[in-house]
């Protein structure tokens, strides 16, 4: 699965620098021609013309046939009716090529149903000026539209079409040195990218016997202003075929955006409907990957989404989020150490709307500032199990061991209460007896929480929470945590290699 993927990546960069040949200062388009065919085939692929011929200082390419394996669970093959490459007469190469062509991407997994799929890749005025030396090449994009729409469907009658677009697009592809030791770099922006899909999902044959009406179907659509996108790294990396991770190899990309929107429409067999709108003001994405490691972090700005449909108990369901940042990083291959890993989750500013708040607090009794999640983490692990190159992995398996954890942050503000916290603890792995086949920790976490009580009457008061359960959940505070000054708890739960566990000082195991 992992490898497919990857051969659906390697399909989508293939597009965006299509016809746009690495060539060299003061060489023959020949030459040139060659030097893409090297290029590609480091990528994975084979291109293979049905015929060229040369009139003055253009090599003509025509039938040229793509082609892109994985094993024997995925395939990738198109035909470009044609490629010019002319010599301009100033050191750089003009290449040009047919405005249209098909692809045709089959998906075949040994335990899953077979998925097929024509791509049609459009590049209308797609020009690229190529220039460099032999152990630099350079060259310059330009395209009015860079687009696919593509049809699928596989055996279980789920079917699926696709509608990608990118405008006004001006970008500069790089490649260093020769060979499978080829390293890249890529600098593109563009105006807009938009994207359309209807999806119909496979026919589930109890409905069918229930005289339903259909299978349902799925019509979204996304569009985003402003985009730029940078990306650098070993160019073996980028196919399928790549089976490593470790070494000196390296991959990295950055995307950032302007504003977005998204829209789905979703229609369940029965003929029920479920709409979902949302937008952001601005977004990012970076990953990095070297040394068998990799990091990884996305970031959304002034998020909103609203939510209707025939189903829902309520007319419309509103949220809204300031910001939304994940970020990761740690070992992506088996280790023989413990290694770095780092997690961080911050939803700040979370708000829903007064439909929401109304189904179970009508009086307004509990204060309706927006929450805050933050948690930061960090630590040691050894991983165990090869993510990167392995498509089947044993669910049985230990994927890999804890070594350390830090919690560096905890924040959580919901209703008027506000918890916060860290910690940090060390684990041996040798040692699973202690705690009955985990491995014996030893460390301490502190917590404060602040309005809790609060929150627990006023969710008596409400008649959501029994009386007898609030008892009970002061009871476990009180067990665990000590009083301070107004409505605030305290907590230091330490956790030894003995087995002790202990709060506040109090021995509990």
């Amino acid at each position: 699965m992992i490898r497919t993927a990857r051969l659906t990546a390697t399909a989508t960069a293939v597009t965006l620098i299509m016809g746009a040949a690495p060539a060299l200062a003061d060489v023959a388009p020949r030459e040139v021609w060659d030097t893409w065919q090297s290029a590609y085939a480091t990528l994975g692929m084979t291109m293979t013309p049905g015929s060229e011929s040369e009139d003055g200082d253009t090599l003509t390419l025509r039938d040229v046939v793509l082609s892109i394996d994985h094993d024997d669970d995925a395939s990738l093959n198109g035909t470009i009716p044609e490629i010019n490459l002319t010599d301009q007469g100033d050191g750089t190469v003009l290449i040009t090529m047919s405005p249209e062509y098909d692809m045709v991407l089959t998906v075949d997994p040994a335990e899953d149903e077979q998925f097929t799929a024509t791509i049609v890749v459009q590049l209308p005025g797609l020009e690229t000026v190529a220039s460099g030396e032999v152990s630099t090449l350079t060259y310059d994009v330009t395209a009015p539209k860079v687009g696919i729409a593509m049809t699928g469907a596989s055996e279980d009658g789920a079917a699926m079409t696709i509608d990608a677009q990118l405008d006004d697009v001006v970008a500069t592809y790089s490649l260093f040195g020769e060979g499978a030791e080829q390293t890249f770099g890529y600098d593109m922006v563009s105006e807009a990218l938009s994207v359309s899909a209807i999806a119909t999902p496979p026919a589930d044959e109890d409905e069918a016997e229930a005289e339903s009406d259909g299978a349902g179907l799925v019509n979204m659509a996304w569009r985003v202003e402003t985009l730029r996108g940078q990306a650098s790294g070993d160019l073996a990396l980028l196919s399928p075929s790549a089976d490593s991770a470790t070494g000196d190899t390296s991959l990295a990309y950055n995307i950032v955006h302007g504003p977005q929107a998204f829209s789905m429409d979703v229609t369940d067999p029965e003929a029920q409907t479920m709409v979902v709108d949302g937008s952001s003001e601005a977004g990012a994405i970076d990953f990095a990957m070297s040394d068998g490691a990799m990091a990884y972090m996305t970031r959304a700005e002034m998020l909103e989404i609203q939510v209707s449909g025939d189903s829902l108990p309520f007319s419309d369901l509103g949220a809204s989020m300031d910001v939304l940042n994940v970020a990761l990083r740690g070992p992506v291959v088996p280790t023989e150490t413990p290694e770095d890993f780092a997690f961080n989750l911050n939803l700040g500013g979370l708000s829903v709307s007064d439909a929401v708040w109304d189904m179970i607090d009508s009086g307004q009794r509990l204060p309706r500032d927006p929450a805050t999640l933050l948690v930061d983490l960090s630590g040691k692990a050894r991983l165990l199990v090869d993510f990167w190159t392995s498509d089947d992995i044993d669910p049985e398996a230990e994927p890999g061991e804890l070594h350390a954890l830090d919690l560096n942050e905890l924040k959580l503000s919901v209703a008027g209460a506000d918890l916060t916290g860290d910690g940090s603890f060390t684990f041996d792995n040798a040692d699973k007896t202690t705690f009955e086949g985990m491995p014996a920790a030893d460390g301490e976490l502190n917590l404060k929480l602040v309005g809790g009580n609060t929150l627990l009457d006023t969710l008596v008061t409400m008649g959501i929470l029994p009386q007898e359960q609030a008892m009970g959940a002061r009871m476990m505070l009180g067990l665990f945590a000590t009083p301070g000054e107004g409505d605030t708890l305290t907590s230091k739960i330490e956790v030894r290699p003995d087995g002790s566990v202990s709060a506040n000082g109090q021995r509990l195991k």
